[in-house]
């Protein structure tokens, strides 16, 4: 596994809101066919992951990886659209509230709308399609002034995926919306 790219405050971060990006780090792994989930696994026994959110692109995919993290000794819960209802609230309470796994495995429904306090790294194990997903993805973590990490895992093969620049742009082009709508809200309250 090899650290292709890493994007931090002083190359990536000089146009983001302080309270929410700028204590992020992203790095990105290249990684040969075939070891992906080795090298997850090399990933979450980083001494400093405390909770973790694993991304990946398929709900058969986001299964796998839950069975394949519980089978290694991993405590992890597993989120995606093909759950019941009961069954994601009891994977995220277990994630959350009372700490039973510290690895949450899901595809990109957990991305919107679900709010996790203190998840200290999230992992890209598929790069999503849309750089929009991959903005949802990683605004779960360094939240409220919290430092965050987000690790991509990429193949050879995926590199045409991985466009570090666009999804920079991407990540600009999102805050250049909420700085207008901010600016929009505040022409309405003169």
């Amino acid at each position: 596994m090899q650290l292709l790219i890493q994007l931090n405050q002083k190359k990536a971060y000089w146009f983001c809101f302080q309270a929410t990006l700028n204590t992020l780090l992203m790095q990105i792994y290249q990684i040969n066919s075939g070891e992906r989930s080795s090298a997850l696994k090399q990933l979450l026994r980083d001494k400093d992951l405390r909770r973790a959110i694993v991304f990946t692109r398929t709900k058969h995919g986001a299964n796998r990886i839950g069975r394949t993290l519980n089978n290694s000794g991993f405590v992890a819960e597993v989120i995606h659209g093909n759950k019941s209802q009961a069954a994601r609230q009891r994977a995220i309470l277990n994630f959350k509230k009372n700490g039973k796994a510290w690895i949450l495995v899901a595809t990109d429904i957990a991305a919107r709308g679900i709010d996790i306090q203190n998840v200290s790294h999230v992992i890209n194990f598929d790069l999503p399609q849309e750089p929009e997903s991959y903005v949802h993805r990683i605004g779960r973590t360094g939240r409220a002034g919290a430092e965050g990490i987000a690790w991509s895992l990429i193949e050879e093969k995926e590199k045409a995926l991985l466009n570090a620049e666009g999804e920079v742009a991407a990540l600009n082009r999102r805050i250049q919306m909420l700085e207008e709508d901010l600016e929009k809200s505040e022409d309405r309250l003169l």
